[in-house]
């Protein structure tokens, strides 16, 4: 569970002694909060928070997959962070990875081949397969997104309740900073306490993702020339 954006942003003000009716304090005040949650996110040096799988599927007689029109969309924004993994569930095994420059030394013409893909290489919005899949079929990845600001009241952080007296305490000291600089006393406060819960709750963020994982084998001369185990991304019961 974690707190909708309108009652961070009322909240927050509260702290500040601002009525809460404000609507421009409102938007000034999620200025603030997102300011702070990136900040917090910054800490993340795990990723956990932003860590995810999702699953995509392939165009028949097409090298690529994009992104942006895949079904699904890959993430709100569309675009990935970055890839940490592609696995081809219908052949049960995880893709070669590539640069692009090695992708097109050595598959310079991707129509040559079709079947299931077996390796594979990102380029900007695109994942790009070979061999050029010739059907559709679904493609499972482990993925980092950007976390993206809150923006609809409804919205909510990727941090849990528990988290929130952080997030107000960051909101408020720069409101304090920028909307009434006069008042040293509370600026000096909130930012306090804003360092020792970052202090207190910074090394959370740095922990691994609590996933089982599940060993599988897969020997396919076509793919790798020894058999090699990976852990799924799909957790076991």
């Amino acid at each position: 569970m974690a707190t909708t954006f309108l009652v961070l942003k009322q909240n927050a003000l509260e702290m500040v002694d601002h009525p809460i009716t404000d609507a421009s304090a409102l938007t000034k005040m999620g200025i603030f909060i997102n300011q702070t949650l990136q900040e917090i996110y910054a800490l993340d040096q795990g990723r956990r928070l932003v860590q995810d799988t999702t699953t995509i599927a392939t165009v028949a007689a097409q090298e690529y997959v994009e992104f942006a029109t895949a079904t699904p969309v890959v993430t709100a924004t569309a675009t990935p962070d970055e890839i940490l993994n592609v696995y081809q569930t219908e052949d049960d095994i995880q893709l070669v990875r590539w640069s692009m420059d090695q992708y097109r030394e050595f598959f310079p013409d991707v129509t040559n081949a079709n079947g299931n893909p077996t390796h594979y290489a990102r380029w900007r919005d695109r994942l790009y397969l070979y061999p050029r899949p010739d059907s559709a079929i679904n493609l499972l990845l482990d993925i980092w997104v950007y976390p993206v600001a809150l923006s609809a009241d409804g919205d909510t952080p990727l941090l849990e309740i528990k988290y929130d007296e952080w997030i107000l305490m960051g909101a408020a000291f720069r409101w304090m900073r920028l909307i009434d600089p006069d008042d040293s006393t509370k600026i000096g406060t909130f930012k306090a306490l804003y360092d020792d819960l970052t202090r207190k709750y910074g090394e959370d963020l740095n922990r691994e993702p609590s996933r089982k994982p599940v060993l599988r084998s897969h020997s396919d001369s076509g793919v790798n020339s020894r058999t090699r185990d990976f852990v799924s991304p799909v957790p076991s019961p």
